[in-house]
């Protein structure tokens, strides 16, 4: 879970003498990290797409640097959003597994386009 990842309890444990958390660096007003490539197909798959800008709000919030890490706390994030009962349902019941398809689908068009680093 994000809120048990060593980085989390790295600053936690750091904070408690004192040491201020590492700044940082904000992407431009507007872009969205790299890193959640495929958010916008995992919420079209489960029909939400009309909450992205929440979830990327809530993801930040979180500090998910992937699709992957965001859908480990998919019962938080259904809980976070404005949804309707039976989009909660859908994201808790299908989000992990959508997700699962959407990374699968991501790094399979990422390693065909990845150069052959083996040729020599």
């Amino acid at each position: 879970s994000l809120l048990h990842s060593p980085n989390h309890m790295l600053s936690e444990a750091l904070g408690r003498y004192g040491v201020p958390p590492v700044p940082t660096r904000s992407p431009p007003e507007g872009a969205r990290p790299a890193s959640l490539a495929g958010l916008r197909t995992w919420l079209a798959v489960l029909g939400l797409e009309a909450y992205r800008a929440d979830v990327e709000a809530w993801a930040a919030q979180m500090g998910a640097i992937s699709l992957e890490e965001l859908t480990e706390n998919t019962e938080l994030l259904a809980e976070e959003l404005p949804l309707k009962p039976l989009e909660k349902r859908r994201l808790q019941r299908e989000g992990r597994a959508a997700a699962e398809r959407v990374i699968a689908s991501v790094a399979g068009d990422a390693g065909d386009a990845a150069p052959d680093c083996e040729r020599k």
